[in-house]
Order: structure tokens, then sequence, then C-alpha cells
């Protein structure tokens, strides 16, 4: 799962020689990082209550032959409903929600959820010049829950992206179905891996 490598690199970066390794950087809360088919991804995540594992990712990536950037939030502890929509809301704004299956669906696995269609494509352009998300979800006892993303940093992710790509200058939507992943539904959330976490920033 690339979401949980990219968060295991967080703690690595802090070491001068990592740090040198051009297909891996640190921004603020996100981590960015180019596999070697050139796919890559900015990943931020919050701990679980125990603070020893990522109990929520948000992730943006691109393939390099793709126009469309693929969002996605992993609820890794708690098991999400894929029949009730999802809300997203930049520094307390009103929100935008998106209901299942044409707005948000889990693909890959029953814990990623990915954004989808035209109210998805705007996403990043609010994101970029925004301090914090909140992600809103029903799980499968309909509770409801909120997670808070910092976004700081994200746009310097996004250009490093960019430059690896050699995209600089290229539009940002999002909206596409994920490359490469079959639609789940169902199942229970994805086992909690234990992975290291970015160090508190100073």
């Amino acid at each position: 799962m690339r979401q949980l490598l990219l968060i295991g690199l967080g703690a690595l970066l802090a070491s001068p020689a990592v740090a040198a390794d051009e297909m891996h950087r640190s921004f603020d809360a996100w981590q960015a990082a180019c596999w070697s088919d050139n796919y890559c991804a900015a990943t931020t995540a919050l701990s679980a209550p125990l603070g020893s594992t990522a109990g929520f990712v948000l992730t943006i990536g691109r393939h390099p032959q793709e126009t469309y950037w693929e969002i996605s939030v992993s609820t890794l502890l708690v098991r999400a409903s894929d029949t009730a929509p999802f809300s997203v809301a930049v520094d307390g704004a009103a929100s935008q929600s998106f209901a299942p299956p044409d707005g948000i669906a889990a693909y890959g696995q029953p814990s990623d959820f990915y954004f989808l269609g035209r109210p998805a494509e705007g996403l990043l352009d609010r994101w970029v010049r925004g301090r914090e998300l909140a992600i809103g979800f029903t799980d499968a006892a309909s509770a409801r829950h909120e997670v808070t993303f910092p976004l700081q940093g994200l746009a310097g992710a996004l250009i490093w992206i960019d430059t690896a790509q050699h995209r600089i200058g290229a539009e940002r939507v999002a909206g596409a179905p994920p490359a490469g992943l079959a639609r789940t539904s169902g199942g229970a959330p994805a086992e909690a891996v234990p992975v290291p976490l970015p160090p508190p920033q100073p």
C-alpha cells in the first residue's frame, strides 16, 4: 500500500543522507515521493489514539501519463460506510458533499476512498490555498466522524511532483477513477500497520 510506505519515509527524511535523495522530500506536514515507474504522491497522516500507527491517511498522487490527480482518504482504523456521503471543508467554510458511488468510492482496499467526478475537479485549487482540511464520514455503525488534516506544505509537495514528472504548469484537476485499481465494496477495515510517523514540526 503506497500510502503507508510513503508515511514510513517520514522518520527517515530527517536523515541528511535520505534527505539528499531527490526521490523523497518532506514539506511541513506532507511527505512526497516518486517510485521507479514515476508515479508520484504526496501524503499526510493522522496518528491513531496510541500514536504508533497511521489512523487516517490523505494521499494525492498522479501517474506520469495521466492528466488527473487521484485523491484518496484512507480510514485505516474505522470502517467507513460505502453508502453514506463524505463531506469536505477547507478552513471552516461550507462543506462540499461527495455521495457514493459517483462522488466517492473505495478502490483497491475497502478503506481507501477516492474522490470522483466533476465535484472533485477543483479540490486541489482550494486545498493549496488553505490551512486545514476537515473530512467527515459515517462509519458502518452509522456514527459520524470528522478528521482534520493540515494543508501546510501541500503546495510545495505538488510543485515538487510537477518538477519530478516534468509537468510544470499542468492543470491540477482530479476526479477520475484511480488507474489500475478495482472498485471494492463492504469488507472490514484494513489491518492497522505500525508505521513511523513524521517527527513533529518545531
